[in-house]
């Protein structure tokens, strides 16, 4: 038995038995383009190189994966198209979270490292290093299932991929734990003093008028992808269940979610709150184990409006 024969035993059963709408693929994998295109353009506005790479390339998969769906809905039986979007959809949000990491580090130096438990460089380097395990799994698993020539195979495929899911779950879990702690410490420092509790030189961050809406749609865009991660979890580790009978469940508890999660980002992007500010993260494991005093990102005012290409290039 080959792999194609192993995954398309019963009719449908790429996935699960049930049929995919062709209209409804193609219309998310459009909004995932046109995401795209848009942060790419304010990413690069702004300079938030790091945060451009990692959200780019979630986007990326997100958008490639549900092209795979739309091909499946034409043709059941087109394998690649089907390991495409099982692959790309499944470790697209790991580098969401990757961008989140890098902002979080930046927060931190916005309002004071002695709020945070971590250190910015911690955010990003452990943070992120804990997501790629995850994607590792993931792509490890999802590897296997491709080539799978017996069920045995299939099992193994699953539940490496599941374990993957699982740790990028209770890496998520962690970081909202560190970031609501956070969150919190800072409410309590700007109700007994105000903005004065924080650094002078980024106060004219913390008062533009989309700097609260950023930090709500941060939040918003954890628990959104918490959520999906969640599901997808129930989904792998189920023995027959609903949740994979139903393209509906996947379109809301997965494609939505991450839609929505993709829509704060957006909205309040990055290249708007940190437009003339230009962030540089030194990400060594080193610098985890210096002491907190030392600054992990520097950041200098810039107006990029009236930089050269030239000037811009040697900012970098």
């Amino acid at each position: 038995m080959d792999a194609v024969e192993l995954f398309t035993r019963d009719d449908n059963s790429l996935y699960d038995g049930y049929s995919l709408s062709f209209a409804v693929n193609l219309v998310v994998a459009i909004i995932f383009g046109i995401f795209l295109v848009t942060h790419v353009f304010l990413a690069r506005r702004a300079r938030q190189w790091l945060c451009l790479y990692l959200w780019g390339i979630g986007l990326s998969l997100e958008f490639i994966g549900y092209i795979g769906r739309v091909i499946n809905s034409k043709n059941m039986d087109n394998l690649n198209a089907f390991i495409m979007q099982a692959v790309c959809i499944t470790i697209g949000p790991c580098y969401l979270m990757g961008g989140i990491y890098f902002l979080i580090g930046q927060l931190t130096i916005v309002h004071g490292q002695k709020y945070s438990a971590l250190r910015p460089v911690q955010y990003a380097v452990v943070f992120i290093i804990l997501d790629f395990i995850a994607v590792g799994l993931q792509s490890t698993g999802g590897a296997i299932l491709s080539s799978a020539t017996t069920l045995s195979t299939e099992n193994l495929g699953i539940h490496i991929t599941l374990g993957g899911l699982a740790f990028q779950l209770l890496s998520t879990l962690i970081f909202q734990g560190y970031w609501y702690v956070f969150l919190y410490k800072i409410y309590q420092a700007n109700k007994l003093e105000g903005d004065s509790a924080f650094p002078k030189k980024y106060e004219s961050i913390r008062k533009s008028k989309t700097y609260k809406p950023f930090l709500y749609a941060i939040s918003l865009s954890v628990v959104l992808i918490f959520i999906r991660s969640c599901y997808r979890v129930a989904e792998l580790a189920k023995d027959d269940g609903k949740l994979s009978y139903d393209e509906i469940y996947p379109m809301i508890l997965d494609a939505l979610m991450i839609i929505l999660a993709s829509l704060c980002l957006l909205l309040v992007h990055p290249g708007i709150i940190f437009r003339k500010v230009d962030a540089k993260i030194k990400i060594s494991l080193i610098e985890c184990f210096r002491p907190r005093e030392v600054d992990d990102i520097e950041m200098q005012f810039v107006d990029a409006d009236n930089l050269s290409a030239k000037q811009l290039r040697q900012t970098l």
